[in-house]
């Protein structure tokens, strides 16, 4: 089993201190920023700290300007092997930062690759991005929608924790706008849950927010 903040987005961090750091933020117990690396000697290592800092001074409330978000994804891009710079493209910290067209620019950079050939953590955050980047364009769909059902099947077979549920509230957000409140309601239970048992304040505060932006809900806890 995958320990809670495993599979959050920290980079060259070591999975155990990146998460622990990510996870305090989201209980609200305060975090101290990390030092830069040089760009000369660890790029990747510099463009991800400075991504963690920016997550940090978001949670704070900090209200900018936040850094070089989008040149240190393209530079953890280049860097990192692998797939490694679409956990962090993806993050809703990061999205809720970037405008929607700066956002959108960095997902049109991701390049095609065939499903089958990747890793059920690759194929849940490209589905997602995908779902994400249609949210921005058309707004709720049912190819919305069915994009991130996808996400959470990959996410399911991971075992990614975070990643799942953080896709589920959004899942059940496009659900409401598209009044299948039953099923959104049901994800919500879910998700309230799991953040509750991790005491992640900060994520059980805007899973409220989006539920009262949403006309016709079935109750205020979204049960």
């Amino acid at each position: 089993l995958r320990r809670e903040g495993d599979d959050v987005p920290v980079g060259s961090l070591s999975r155990t201190v990146g998460g622990t750091i990510y996870i305090d933020m989201v209980r609200g117990e305060p975090a101290t920023e990390l030092a830069v690396p040089d760009a000369d000697t660890d790029p990747f290592g510099q463009a991800d700290t400075i991504l963690l800092n920016t997550r940090m001074r978001h949670y704070r409330g900090d209200g900018g300007p936040f850094g070089p978000v989008a040149e240190s994804l393209r530079m953890l891009r280049e860097a990192a092997p692998g797939e490694d710079w679409l956990s962090w493209l993806v993050d809703p910290d990061l999205r809720a930062i970037l405008e929607p067209a700066e956002w959108t620019g960095l997902a049109d950079e991701v390049e095609h690759r065939p499903d089958h050939t990747l890793p059920n953590q690759a194929r849940g955050n490209r589905h997602r991005l995908r779902a994400h980047r249609e949210l921005i364009r058309t707004g709720p769909s049912t190819e919305v929608a069915e994009g991130l059902r996808a996400a959470i099947t990959a996410y399911q077979a991971w075992g990614g924790h975070v990643a799942l549920n953080q896709t589920k509230a959004e899942l059940a957000h496009v659900l409401s706008e598209l009044g299948e409140h039953g099923e959104a309601a049901r994800l919500r239970a879910e998700v309230r849950e799991f953040y509750e048992r991790l005491g992640a304040r900060a994520w059980l505060a805007e899973l409220d927010r989006a539920l009262a932006a949403i006309p016709h809900r079935l109750d205020p806890r979204g049960q």
